[in-house]
């Protein structure tokens, strides 16, 4: 499936106040809004945190309900070089040791995709 913009999931290591919900070590806050997952990435960094990265069932259970009615949101799990089906990697630098994907993903799709999103419906994609 082809997503070219998407809401932002948000993840900081340390907490900022209202608005943040915390869960484990992390804080995490969603911004609506119809952006790239890079322009996401940005705004993130621009807010001291990046994109969110997943690590375990409960983390990734965590997120699902905390999107929940947020529809698809971008998170930092990436291909660099989607041409050459490059290793997926998270843009915060964690090791990428956990996945769980949809059905039948990832498909590359068009030999172009690189970039995942977590739906609070699905799994993540």
């Amino acid at each position: 499936m082809f997503l070219s913009t998407a809401s932002i999931l948000i993840l900081l290591s340390t907490c900022v106040g209202a608005k943040w919900t915390k869960w484990g070590q992390h804080e995490y806050k969603i911004y609506r809004g119809g952006l790239t997952q890079e322009d996401a990435e940005a705004k993130c960094n621009e807010q001291g945190g990046s994109l969110a990265s997943i690590h375990s069932k409960a983390e990734n259970d965590f997120l699902v309900r905390l999107s929940h009615g947020h529809g698809y949101l971008w998170i930092g799990l990436r291909r660099p070089d989607f041409k050459y089906k490059t290793e997926w990697i998270w843009t915060d630098g964690t090791p990428t040791n956990y996945f769980r994907w949809d059905y039948n993903q990832p498909d590359n799709w068009r030999n172009s995709e690189k970039c995942t999103w977590l739906s609070s419906t699905k799994k993540k994609e």
